[in-house]
This record gives C-alpha cells, sequence and structure tokens, in this order.
C-alpha cells in the first residue's frame, strides 16, 4: 500500500505500450531527419537504403527499453562513424553520403555534387565497410 501522501501527488496514470519494429522504423525517420539538417550545416546529404534502415532497428530493437538502445544503435554505428570520416576529411562540401547494409555492418559511400561549369561526375568515389576497416586496423 501506498501512504495517501505519495498517492495525492499523482495526478494521472500513464500506460507506457511495447513499441513495434513499425514504431522504431518511424522514430528512425525523425533521428535521420534530425541528423541531415546537422549535416546540411556541413554541406553534406545523407542517403541512407531501407537495408540500413532496418538494419538500425535490428541492432536498437528491445522491447523493454523502448527507443532507448536505438538511439545509442543510431550513435554508435552511424553518427560516430559519420564524424570520424568527417574528422579524417574523408567528406568534402557538397557530398551526398550514401549509407547501406553491408555484411558485417553500414557500408559508406560518397558521391559527389557536379561542381558549377563541369559535367556531372556521377558514380560513387569511395566505399568503406566500417566493420572490415577496424578489424584490419586491430589485425583479426
Amino acid at each position: 500500500t501506498f501512504r495517501p501522501e505519495f498517492l495525492n501527488r499523482i495526478d494521472e496514470i500513464i500506460v507506457f505500450h511495447e513499441l513495434s519494429k513499425e514504431n522504431l522504423n518511424k522514430v528512425v525517420d525523425l533521428m535521420l531527419k534530425d541528423l541531415q539538417k546537422r549535416l546540411t550545416e556541413h554541406e553534406l546529404k545523407l542517403e541512407i537504403t531501407e537495408e540500413a534502415k532496418s538494419w538500425l532497428v535490428e541492432a536498437g530493437y528491445n522491447p523493454v527499453y523502448g527507443a532507448r538502445p536505438l538511439r545509442r544503435a543510431i550513435e554508435q554505428h552511424l553518427e560516430n562513424k559519420l564524424a570520424g570520416k568527417m574528422l579524417r576529411g574523408e567528406f568534402k562540401a557538397g557530398d551526398t553520403v550514401i549509407v547501406d547494409r553491408g555484411a558485417e555492418g553500414l557500408t559508406f559511400d560518397t558521391s559527389s555534387a557536379a561542381s558549377p561549369g563541369s559535367e556531372k561526375r556521377s558514380g560513387r568515389k569511395k566505399k568503406d565497410m566500417v566493420g572490415e576497416k577496424s578489424k584490419r586496423r586491430t589485425g583479426e
């Protein structure tokens, strides 16, 4: 039993329902819109495939804790990797970062926007699979 002083402080009862994977897909879209806004400040565009979004949902799905693990998965597997690549100068202003699902994680490709007065450069310049690159560094 609860003391009356405690019960008097409760205004209403809120019931939280477990988030489905469909709900988490919507949360991913909202979080990616926010990330895109932040990347726009650096003149970068983000394109993420449905497979990559699904991978993030799987990596961050925990029915007990809701969207918190999803937020951590996006930070760890997407935002931190993008930030590291930006700091290393792997992206330049005008690039489009294309995120896809690879065999062992997310892959990051870049394509450059056409510079004024030149023909549009199509195709992807770089491809880096996050999991493979870290394995090479650690010697596994």
